[in-house]
């Protein structure tokens, strides 16, 4: 088809343009058997089931134009997506793609959101296999993924048990402290280049990883293959994300589980915050244990299983001595009960730390 200009709006194109433009952006992979272009796409399912998961991101809530371009906010719509996959033990396999966009909008926008998950989706062997163009009043993006088990049964939340090893994969800390110094003002190269170069370096990788993460999606099958009991990607913080595990495992078994986790395990994480967090204020330590969206895979694993290199222990589960009086999971940091902010919560107002609803100044 003729070239388009970069800084043509999608409201000038008709819909059929719009995608024969976008087509050939999009990865492919051997489980395709109708592509894009049809009603709707056939993908084989050689393991005679599979995961699925969506998730969806809204312009100016989820992230803000001026911090983030639109490769950086592809990149992150489908590792968050591709995260969730993995945290169940299976590969990503196809992804399909609903988008809404303002009229204004422009095809060199557009063509850099795509470029951002195409790159994410192909490092991951996923294909784009589909999906619906809108228009709205702001950009909406929603992706939704399916994944191949590949022969392994799924790794749920519930199958904690007292003794495992609670183990991860990946960083902490990192995009919630990214996210802080964007409020602070370094979302921007020009603020970062007057910072000292240690300093400089810290803060370069975490607002990085705030904008676009970098989940570890090849520790999920290996954890699932190494026989992990239950599994999540910590996408809503430490806290929050184990107490999910805990509660699920405790309905799971009728026992209450807790969990101790061990601060020289955790104070790698903490080290590593520490220039952020002289800079701005701010304990890291809230950071590692209520700093949502790094991705990082939280598995737990029997004391006989093999962890896959990728995990570093953190803790272990056990059997809580007597439920909280307000049912929230109990987190112990060496003998000491944590009570710090639990995470992000879309909804809940006590409990945001990642929002991107505070001031933008």
């Amino acid at each position: 088809m003729a070239h388009l200009d970069p800084q043509t709006r999608i409201a000038d194109l008709d819909e059929v343009a719009l995608l024969e433009h976008l087509f050939p952006h999009l990865p492919v992979n051997d489980l395709i058997i109708t592509p894009p272009g049809d009603d709707a796409a056939v993908m084989a399912a050689p393991d005679g089931a599979y995961v699925i998961t969506s998730d969806m991101m809204i312009g100016e809530a989820d992230w803000l134009s001026q911090w983030s371009s639109a490769y950086e906010v592809g990149q992150r719509l489908a590792a968050q997506n591709l995260a969730d996959i993995a945290a169940m033990g299976a590969y990503p396999s196809g992804v399909v793609l609903s988008f809404a966009f303002p009229p204004q909008t422009t095809l060199a926008w557009v063509d850099e959101l795509y470029r951002g998950i195409s790159e994410r989706c192909a490092q991951a062997g996923a294909a784009i296999i589909g999906g619906d163009l809108s228009g709205g009043k702001q950009i909406i993006l929603n992706a939704t993924v399916t994944g191949d088990l590949r022969g392994e049964t799924a790794v749920t939340r519930s199958g904690a048990r007292p003794g495992d090893l609670i183990c991860l994969a990946g960083t902490l800390g990192r995009s919630g402290a990214g996210l802080d110094l964007c409020h602070a003002g370094y979302a921007h190269q020009e603020a970062r280049n007057q910072l000292p170069e240690g300093t400089r370096a810290v803060v370069e990788v975490c607002v990085s990883i705030f904008k676009a993460a970098r989940p570890p999606l090849e520790a999920g099958p290996a954890a699932a293959r190494a026989g992990a009991h239950a599994m999540l990607d910590v996408s809503d913080g430490l806290g929050k994300d184990l107490r999910r595990i805990l509660r699920a495992s405790s309905q799971s078994r009728g026992q209450t589980l807790a969990a101790r986790l061990e601060t020289k395990a955790l104070t790698p994480f903490v080290n590593f915050l520490a220039p952020a967090g002289e800079l701005i204020g701010v304990d890291p330590w809230q950071w590692v244990m209520a700093g949502g969206e790094d991705h990082p895979l939280l598995a737990v694993f029997s004391d006989s299983a093999k962890v896959p290199e990728d995990f570093r222990p953190i803790g272990r589960i056990i059997e809580a001595e007597a439920q909280l009086a307000d049912s929230k999971p109990a987190i112990y940091l060496d003998d000491q009960l944590y009570e710090g902010v639990g995470g992000w919560d879309h909804y809940g107002e006590s409990e945001k730390v990642h929002s991107m609803t505070r001031s933008c100044e």
